[in-house]
């Protein structure tokens, strides 16, 4: 069978990456607001979930019979993870970890076997409230994926169908999340949680330029940086609304960023990620592996029936 080979124009590489950060971001609301928990546990959350289900994702004949919204993998077909082993994915400490593994587990959404390892059970996946976010999930890759194809994506499908995948595309949704993520903290050696404030301000500061049609064509290639005067400046109290996360944690993190560089302040106040940033040996390097984690996962979704295919 041909695999699927999503093909962009040169020029809207940028914009493309531009609304990964847009779908990332969503994504992890998603999670939080559907389970009404913080965002370090949310990245906790998730990397148990990938971690149960990765033999799953590799597995094609498997991920079929667990596709659609109510096919969810019993138990007994979950690889438990370690909290050493989370605390290590996310680049968080131990202590950190641990503690948030023990808040998911008092609320019950996640489960530590008699091996000592964790899962996220599939009573959880099978609540109410987590099937409406598998089906979140699934309208907001959907968008994601019109959205590539408005830039000038497209995908050769390979076994498609009319199925329900759902289930299969919210598992590929949590595993480009975390792959995206942690191409960004390998760049600057951040963990998941500075990845994720640093990705939020890209987003507020470029958000009228993905949004606008001609700034997005002006400035949708890899070498078109926006200049610094179209960058919306967003406050550490917006970041810290929009990521759910505390404001003295949200600051913290914000200050170390500048500290460190990646970010400055706006004459007129506020933060941004700067164009020198941008145009940065590492972070040129970190946008391309991004589109190409990209690339990757719009392949896997063409290869079980969704696909971008150019206006």
């Amino acid at each position: 069978m041909i695999q699927p080979s999503p093909v962009l124009a040169p020029d809207f590489s940028r914009q493309a990456v531009r609304l990964t950060g847009d779908f990332l971001l969503s994504e992890v609301r998603m999670v939080t607001d559907a389970l009404q928990i913080d965002l370090i546990s949310a990245l906790v959350f998730l990397a148990i979930t990938r971690a149960n289900v990765r033999s799953i994702l590799g597995d094609p004949g498997r991920a079929q019979r667990f596709s659609g919204l109510g096919q969810i993998p019993p138990d007994a077909e979950r690889a438990s993870i370690s909290v050493y082993a989370v605390a290590r994915e996310l680049k968080l400490p131990y202590e950190t970890a641990r503690r948030h593994v023990a808040k998911l587990t008092q609320r019950g959404l996640c489960e530590r076997l008699d091996t000592g390892g964790l899962i996220v059970p599939t009573r959880v996946f099978a609540s109410a409230e987590a099937l409406r976010a598998t089906e979140s999930s699934w309208a907001s890759a959907v968008e994601f994926v019109g959205g590539m194809a408005r830039c000038g994506a497209s995908s050769l499908p390979g076994d498609q169908r009319n199925a329900d995948i759902r289930n299969q595309v919210a598992r590929l949704n949590t595993d480009y999340f975390l792959n995206c993520l942690a191409i960004l903290n390998q760049t600057f050696e951040f963990d998941l949680v500075n990845g994720l404030v640093f990705l939020a301000i890209v987003r507020a500061n470029t958000w009228g330029i993905t949004s606008d049609p001609e700034l997005s064509v002006t400035y949708g290639g890899m070498g078109s940086i926006p200049p610094d005067e179209l960058r919306t400046p967003v406050s550490v109290y917006a970041l810290a609304r929009q990521l759910k996360l505390p404001y003295e944690t949200t600051r913290r993190y914000t200050l170390s960023l500048v500290e460190n560089g990646l970010c400055e302040r706006a004459a007129k106040g506020g933060i941004i990620v700067p164009g020198r940033v941008h145009l940065r040996e590492d972070m040129m390097a970190s946008t391309l592996a991004n589109w190409r984690e990209t690339q990757r996962y719009l392949a896997a979704l063409a290869t079980i029936g969704l696909v971008a295919e150019a206006a």
